[in-house]
């Protein structure tokens, strides 16, 4: 079965991939099963429940890094047991720079243990790099382990690379040297991920690994990795970046990209 990938974006134009299959009806009545019982209140709502009233911080405060909100988050972080909503706040208080070890520790360790996952890419590329079809390793994968090919292939979309959105959002440069490791991982929304983690640090030794890796890494990889050049004003990654963009004929969308660069800065890559 063919099929053709789609990405969607939280502010990246890689953030994800969408596969374009039909869903067999066994599947459509399974995700129709009802819903059980609204589970017992989490600790995050625990938190902040209490204070909803007198809360008066919104996220822009925190963005801006108003000191009572900043507090509020530190403890709920220490008091959240949600890994996603824990790393979310580990990120934002990163980059705000509360650079403390233990926001450090929460998202590396999150990452790695993301950047071991052994679950092959579930697309095949052509000689542009665009993906055309499932990957035989992958469906190989699948077949050995039992697994459904498309809720794998959700999970590796959507779940496994999750963790480096908050680490490459938290723009912390202790995480340099991660990031580029990212860049050497099979799974394709890692790499670009870490590639605009590596944007957003503005590093300038960055820019070779990155043209690297956009000349070996095919479909969201090389997305995620073109664009991210273009917010270095460095003639090489510019160039690159251009190379890169016209392997698939996107004039029109590289251009927008530059637009959104030249605004923006590399703050406009994530959203915070």
């Amino acid at each position: 079965m063919r099929f053709s990938f789609f990405c969607r974006c939280r502010t990246l134009e890689m953030a994800s991939i969408i596969a374009l299959m039909t869903f067999a009806p066994s599947t459509l009545a399974r995700a129709q099963q009802p819903q059980s019982a609204a589970p017992a209140k989490s600790s995050e709502e625990q938190v902040r429940e209490p204070n909803a009233a007198e809360n008066k911080h919104t996220f822009q405060d925190l963005l801006h890094g108003d000191p009572d909100a900043v507090a509020d988050e530190k403890k709920f972080f220490a008091l959240a047991t949600d890994t996603e909503m824990k790393q979310r706040v580990a990120s934002i208080l990163l980059s705000l720079g509360v650079r403390d070890k233990v926001y450090r520790d929460y998202l590396e360790h999150a990452a790695r243990e993301a950047l071991a996952d052994e679950t092959p890419w579930p697309a095949r590329h052509n000689a542009k790099g665009e993906e055309e079809d499932w990957n035989p390793a992958f469906l190989e994968w699948c077949k050995k382990r039992s697994l459904e090919p498309w809720a794998t292939l959700k999970k590796v979309v959507y779940e496994v690379s999750n963790p480096w959105y908050y680490l490459a959002a938290s723009g912390d440069p202790a995480f340099y040297d991660l990031f580029i490791e990212g860049l050497h991982s099979h799974n394709l929304m890692i790499v670009g991920t870490a590639a605009q983690g590596l944007a957003k640090l503005q590093d300038p030794r960055a820019i070779e690994p990155l043209i690297e890796a956009g000349r070996r890494t095919p479909g969201v990889g090389r997305g995620g990795i073109r664009k991210s050049l273009l917010y270095f004003s460095d003639p090489r990654a510019q160039a690159a970046a251009e190379e890169f963009y016209a392997l698939t004929n996107s004039k029109k969308l590289m251009d927008l990209h530059r637009q959104e660069a030249k605004e923006k800065g590399a703050k406009g890559l994530f959203q915070w």
